[in-house]
């Protein structure tokens, strides 16, 4: 059944926002809400035809930038915590740099120049 259009639209604002927390000098959140948003970012690849080609621009480019404000590790971090339902590349990233408390849950470094 096709996903409605402004669902995936709010699907999209909530990428955006987590994209715009990665960009942060820190992630500000927990390890639980960064898993959520990569399932966000899962369930917006599993509804790519329900978004419009715009729409599907806009994606590709909070993907760059998701891409530039984090750190390819193939996954390693995550898969200690996390058992993710798809193997798509955003789940093989991490955060340059944790908040408090990203730091705390998972390790992940306070300063970017310690990768």
């Amino acid at each position: 059944m096709p996903v409605d259009h402004d669902r995936l639209l709010s699907g999209l604002r909530f990428y955006e926002r987590f994209v715009r927390y990665c960009e942060a000098d820190a992630y500000p959140l927990t390890g639980d809400d960064y898993t959520n948003e990569l399932s966000t970012r899962d369930w917006l690849d599993e509804n790519l035809d329900g978004l419009t080609a715009p729409d599907q621009e806009r994606l590709a480019a909070l993907d760059e930038r998701y891409r530039a404000s984090t750190v390819d590790d193939g996954g390693e971090l995550l898969r200690r915590f996390h058992n993710p339902r798809s193997l798509g590349w955003w789940w093989l990233r991490r955060p340059r740099a944790a908040g408090d408390q990203l730091h705390e849950d998972w390790g992940v470094p306070l300063n970017p120049e310690a990768d």
